[in-house]
């Protein structure tokens, strides 16, 4: 275990921030057995987030791996959005993007959702919402978000720590995680004080090298949703997108309003303040669909529609968005994971696309014993049948995709291009691993459903 980290907040309430223990602390309490709440709030044109790209660590942009659903950012960019992401209310996407959490990016479930605008071109003032880094160290302190955050914030990461930035990490040395310690201070701008939940990311201590507060908790969830509002079956969604003519787009959902409708890009222009709008759109196919000339200044980023108004739930999640296309269906889970004999569940998981022309489609396991032997199955059915006290999901003729081994903390991944004879067709995939302190001696993962696109 690592040095533990205390979360603070200073008692002029003009700080909240990440403090290594034995620093003094002036620590409003939080409230007893759950989230606290700063009394600030975000209406919903101040949800803006962008990063001023500073750090001078070289591990905080050691991520030069490009993800599908985080089109046109990498590095420390790719970390500080995933973390933002993380507050939304509903997945994005498929909800992939990091194997701590599978299928898990986007949990809030409240009426609150960030804008991912992209870089700043400077540190910016304290109500801008940018994220940098600030040079030396802060008596202890390790990052904080300055508040009161109703009318901005801003966010700085002492560079005199050791700032990890690869969230496809499943594992860190001694150091800080900045998608983790970014996900609890991005919990302070939009209206969190500390929680007293051990389990919670807005709890006040954290271990060096512990990645867990990249996903949020129930109570965290509960604190957004006191806010915010739960989810609201008036909020809109965005399901997909396509290109129907040349500089057309059309967006694809649900709860889009019959008129006045606004799509918002992330611009391209570093520095931009607020996103590309494109209002005054009508709505078709029964409130489903909204069709605009793709405006200027738009590139790799999300895409949310606007509804009329200034409520919470104006405003939908946000779709990640590239100019080459709508990303490939997202993989599907499916199918039961067995306990291992340690009680954990043996969890499929994938970054990257099932496309041919991609190639950079992975596999994942995650839970299992660490160490032990673990195969990887594909076949051209589903299937649910009793197998080593588990169950076998898939069937047909099966193949033996890849043999490996997990490493200390039960974890593996494996490259999965897209075989020429997969293109256009549905694959299955399940893993099996070794279990020697099970009875069966061996289990079995849940199972995932794959269309491989061109």
């Amino acid at each position: 275990m690592g040095k533990p980290m205390n979360v603070r907040t200073l008692a002029s309430a003009t700080v909240a921030g990440v403090a290594v223990g034995g620093a003094l602390l002036l620590v409003r309490p939080p409230a007893a057995g759950a989230f606290a709440l700063t009394g600030d709030s975000l209406d919903v044109f101040t949800r803006t987030v962008r990063v001023f790209d500073n750090f001078t660590d070289p591990e905080a942009n050691a991520n030069t791996q490009p993800d599908p659903a985080f089109p046109g950012y990498t590095g420390a960019e790719l970390a500080i959005w995933k973390a933002a992401i993380e507050w939304s209310s509903e997945p994005h996407g498929s909800g992939g993007g990091d194997p701590h959490q599978p299928y898990g990016l986007g949990s809030g479930g409240a009426n609150f959702d960030f804008v991912w605008l992209g870089n700043a071109t400077g540190v910016g003032s304290a109500d801008d919402n940018t994220c940098s880094e600030l040079a030396g160290s802060g008596g202890g302190v390790i990052a904080f978000c300055e508040a009161p955050s109703s009318d901005g914030w801003r966010i700085r990461f002492y560079g005199g720590e050791l700032w990890w930035g690869d969230p496809n990490k499943i594992q860190i040395p001694l150091g800080k995680d900045l998608q983790g310690v970014a996900t609890h201070e991005l919990g302070h701008a939009l209206g969190l004080n500390h929680s007293a939940d051990s389990n919670a990311t807005m709890y006040a201590i954290v271990t060096a090298g512990a990645l867990h507060w990249r996903s949020i908790e129930s109570d965290d969830a509960a604190g957004v949703q006191a806010i915010y509002g739960a989810h609201s079956a008036a909020k809109p969604s965005i399901d997909t997108y396509d290109f129907p003519a040349p500089g057309v787009v059309r967006v694809r959902g649900s709860g889009f309003a019959p008129a006045q409708n606004e799509l918002w890009f992330t611009p391209t222009t570093p520095g931009a303040s607020a996103p590309v709008v494109v209002g005054g759109l009508a709505s078709s196919a029964g409130g489903t669909e909204l069709i605009t000339s793709l405006p200027a200044g738009v590139g790799g980023g999300d895409v949310l529609v606007k509804l009329p108004g200034s409520a919470h739930d104006s405003l939908s999640a946000p779709c990640p968005f590239d100019l080459a296309g709508p990303p490939c269906e997202a993989p599907r889970v499916y199918g039961v994971a067995k306990l291992t004999s340690t009680g954990a569940t043996a969890d499929i998981g994938w970054t990257g696309e099932p496309s041919a022309q991609l190639a950079n489609l992975e596999l994942s396991l995650l839970g299992p014993p660490g160490g032990e032997q673990a195969v990887l199955f594909q076949g051209a059915a589903k299937r649910q049948t009793p197998f080593c006290g588990g169950e076998l999901s898939i069937g047909g003729a099966l193949k033996r995709v890849a043999t490996t081994q997990l490493d200390f903390f039960g974890f593996v991944t494996v490259k999965v291009p897209a075989s020429p004879a997969w293109v256009g067709t549905t694959r299955y995939f399940q893993w099996w691993y070794s279990d020697p302190a099970d009875p069966f001696g061996c289990g079995t993962s849940n199972a995932l459903e794959i269309f491989f696109c061109p």
